[in-house]
């Protein structure tokens, strides 16, 4: 009898073990057998053409890994609030993870806590304040926005190498208030501190109060932000028309397109012979740009800006490949849900006048910027 007991509980000892392992592998691979993942994209103005890459990717993605995307349709945000407005939107609509790049940095982590929380999460062009994810609840895809900030300060350098002395700098970004704007300034005054210069000004295209970083790395700079809410060309116009500088340093896509579309202003002014601007001409008398324009970029408005000479550099990061890896490794994560997601670095790539026509480099744009 004794015998026959030890059979029956070696039985259901072994059916226990046999069902937790059945019910764990059921729970990893159970997605696997489901259609119909929808990934929710929450991007700023979503129907800009600086999202084209990033769109193509993400579609990509869904399409390899047989998911839906859903980029859904919004102008700009006011705040953050506003962009959580629209996340928390998708979740409730039943979205099973959403892509997201934020519009602020601090004061996140309580909110992407919530959000990953309830759905995956891929953060997607800058970090952002975050609880430690142990878990590893959500990722973070972007490139190296300090590299890049030192790259732009290099291609500066080799177009100045008997030094920055006599040359005035400029700098304009969307916003200061999130973390990529942040370390592309560090790494540019990393580039910058060496040959003892620093920007004149720097124009914030966003009414938010700039971040204090450009002050502790430039005591003198003069902010410029965009208080009266006034188109952005406007707002540098004026800026450089009282404060001309040799250098603009552009640190997104759109304050490069608003600082390219400032030669235009100038040759306005040109040809109706005002006196506003200082002209420079060539040996044959036509009006060139008066400033160097170095920024990082990604539109197809950008390239023909780049081609066309006003801008002289442009850092150009693969958003195609991180628009593919944010949906991948959601997918991944929905799949296979006891797997930590793992943050990712995306590559770019420096594109500038005597360098854009070479083979690998026009595969490179033609892939990331479609």
């Amino acid at each position: 009898m004794a015998e026959h007991r030890n059979k029956v509980f070696i039985a259901v000892t072994l059916a226990l073990v046999l069902a937790i392992i059945v019910s764990t592998y059921a729970l990893v691979k159970s997605s696997v057998e489901e259609e119909g993942y929808t990934i929710a994209v929450v991007v700023e103005d979503s129907q800009n053409e600086r999202w084209n890459s990033f769109r193509m990717g993400a579609e990509s993605a869904a399409m390899d890994r047989g998911v839906m995307v859903d980029f859904v349709n919004t102008s700009g945000f006011g705040n953050l609030e506003d962009e959580l407005k629209v996340v928390d939107k998708q979740v409730q609509s039943g979205a099973d993870a959403v892509v997201t790049e934020l519009v602020r940095s601090k004061s996140t982590a309580e909110s992407i806590k919530d959000i990953s929380g309830n759905v995956v999460l891929a953060l997607t062009g800058t970090a952002a304040e975050t609880d430690i994810d142990i878990e590893g609840k959500f990722a973070t895809i972007t490139p190296d926005n300090y590299q890049i900030g030192r790259a732009l300060g290099n291609e500066v350098l080799l177009r100045h190498q008997n030094g920055l002395s006599d040359i005035r700098i400029g700098i304009i970004c969307k916003r200061t208030t999130i973390y990529s704007t942040r370390d592309k300034i560090n790494g540019l005054y990393d580039i910058l501190d060496v040959k003892k210069t620093a920007a004149s000004w720097c124009v914030v295209l966003d009414d938010e109060e700039p971040d204090e970083l450009l002050k502790k790395r430039s005591p003198n700079i003069q902010m410029f932000k965009n208080d009266l809410n006034e188109k952005y060309s406007y707002l540098l116009k004026m800026v450089y028309r009282d404060n001309p500088v040799d250098v603009i340093i552009a640190l997104d896509d759109e304050s490069l397109q608003v600082a390219a579309e400032l030669f235009g202003e100038i040759e306005d002014a040109y040809e109706a012979n005002s006196l506003a601007y200082k002209y420079k001409l060539d040996e044959n008398g036509k009006l060139l740009p008066s400033y160097e324009l170095y920024g990082e970029g990604i539109s197809v408005r950008n390239i023909s800006y780049l081609d066309s000479g006003r801008i002289v550099s442009m850092i150009v990061p693969n958003e195609f490949s991180m628009g593919y890896r944010a949906v991948e490794k959601a997918v991944s994560k929905l799949d296979h849900k006891l797997s930590p997601m793992t943050d990712d670095t995306v590559e770019y790539r420096v594109i500038n006048q005597e360098n854009m026509f070479k083979d690998d480099n026009q595969k490179y744009l033609f892939t990331t910027m479609q």
